[in-house]
């Protein structure tokens, strides 16, 4: 409904005029969510772990799950500008909180390139993903995507993107009495 609004609208109310219109569409119902509209997930900072079909997973204080992204191993939030709209980083004023099942010596932030605060689960900054439209929906779940990939972080903190080491190899040597060679 609110998108023929927008057609209608003269193209001269800019960005700004369209952003506080899905402001408004959303605190009317229309669907829209000031999120998707501002790239970003302002919380309280509450972290929470549920059970997702993939796994245990963290999810935000309304049951959105949280991802981490491959590019950040750097520990620096790396999915950005258009990257930032399709999984919006998840942000808050203030320090993290621990919910249920997440260990409270994890919880962090990071400050983004605008300068904002995003919540980090054993230095992996944290995001959403805007198709994630229910509670419980993992639908970015290992998405290759931006050059990176995405994948749900469980409350121990452990990479998902961590390398399988190969078996360690054994070398014997045996020498000959009398014979170095």
């Amino acid at each position: 409904m609110y998108r023929k609004f927008l057609r209608s609208l003269p193209s001269a109310a800019g960005a700004a005029g369209v952003a506080s219109i899905l402001a408004l569409g959303s605190i009317a119902g229309w669907g829209g969510s000031v999120a998707s509209a501002a790239g970003s997930t302002a919380t309280t900072g509450t972290v929470h772990v549920a059970k997702l079909p993939a796994g245990e997973a963290l999810v935000t204080e309304a049951g959105r799950t949280l991802y981490v992204f491959s590019l950040d191993a750097q520990k620096t939030p790396k999915c950005v500008g258009t990257c930032a709209k399709y999984y919006p980083p998840l942000l808050t004023a203030h320090a993290p909180t621990a919910g249920k099942g997440v260990v409270k010596g994890l919880l962090g932030v990071v400050k983004t390139s605008t300068g904002k605060l995003q919540v980090t689960y054993n230095h992996w900054p944290l995001y959403t993903f805007i198709e994630d439209k229910a509670p419980g929906q993992a639908n970015a779940q290992m998405r290759k995507v931006f050059g990176g990939e995405f994948a749900i972080i469980g409350p121990a903190g452990h990479s998902p993107f961590a390398a399988v080491s190969p078996p360690p190899t054994s070398t014997t040597t045996t020498t000959t009495p009398g014979y170095n060679y």
